[in-house]
């Protein structure tokens, strides 16, 4: 009997243990999984110093569909954390992707490329003080409250191109390794891209810009591409350094127009119109 006794009691022990093993394997998801979980069920999110292995794909996340239009009703946010792989939050062609909640990352590092593309953000994106070894890629998005992307090492290209900014774009301070791309963008309030240290060429053609536009202290870039851009506000552009040329051929400036160089490059002006002329 008591030898039974001792099976039987092993039995359970054995029993126990496996139970929480499988317990325990439930509970210590990886924080990308804890991501992707809490994104696929619209939960808000918040992380501090965790790092993110892996790639991060809009395909893998899951999330319900309405028709054409996908929804992310989480509110993330992350501080001092570091993604290992890529992160693509681009939808299929012909779908809408929305965010409801504020999306920010401070102080962040990322080793692969970032794109969140042909996206809607209903509340503010902010992008700052991060390390991105790659490319940070924001364009055809729509931006419904101020977007803020200060103060960022960015490896390759920033990119904005074709996107719509109802409230206040600012791209303060950040450190480019090639090009800052903004052709075709449109923003309704104010834009500041001062203090912008760069290896390429900042391209905003095409653009339009209803209130001021500020870009003091840009230097080390090789072309100021500014041609066939509105500024219905102010135009300011001081101490522009090392740059080799600046075209705003084809523009109109309706408000003041400030343009100084620490090199004596002159702006191609050829076909531009200026309202209102102010030093």
């Amino acid at each position: 009997m008591k030898s039974i006794r001792s099976i039987q009691v092993f039995a359970i022990c054995i029993l126990i243990t496996l139970i929480s093993c499988s317990a325990i394997k439930k509970v210590k998801q990886s924080p990308m999984d804890q991501l992707k979980a809490a994104i696929s069920k619209g939960q808000d999110f918040a992380s501090v110093g965790e790092t993110f292995d892996g790639d991060l794909i809009f395909d893998d996340l899951r999330i319900k569909q309405t028709s054409h239009s996908v929804y992310i009703n989480s509110e993330l946010v992350f501080e001092g954390c570091t993604f290992t792989g890529s992160v693509h939050l681009n939808p299929a062609d012909g779908h809408g992707l929305y965010f409801d909640k504020e999306v920010i990352f401070e102080n962040c590092e990322f080793v692969g490329d970032v794109r969140i593309t042909d996206a809607t953000f209903s509340k503010r994106l902010q992008i700052g003080g991060c390390l991105l070894r790659r490319s940070l890629d924001l364009q055809r998005n729509s931006f419904s409250n101020t977007v803020r992307v200060d103060e960022n090492e960015v490896g390759q290209d920033l990119i904005l191109q074709y996107s719509r900014c109802h409230e206040n774009l600012s791209a303060f301070g950040n450190s480019i390794g090639r090009h800052l791309s903004m052709q075709g963008v449109s923003v309704y309030g104010n834009t500041q891209l001062g203090n912008t240290t760069l290896n390429g060429s900042i391209d905003i053609t095409n653009g339009h810009y209803h209130e001021s536009f500020n870009m003091d202290y840009a230097k080390q870039g090789k072309k100021l591409l500014a041609g066939n851009t509105k500024f219905k506000g102010s135009f300011r552009v001081r101490d522009l350094d090392d740059f080799e040329s600046a075209d705003l051929s084809s523009s109109q400036v309706f408000g003041s127009f400030i343009f100084t160089t620490k090199n004596s490059i002159e702006p191609n002006l050829t076909n531009t119109q200026i309202v209102s002329n102010s030093q």
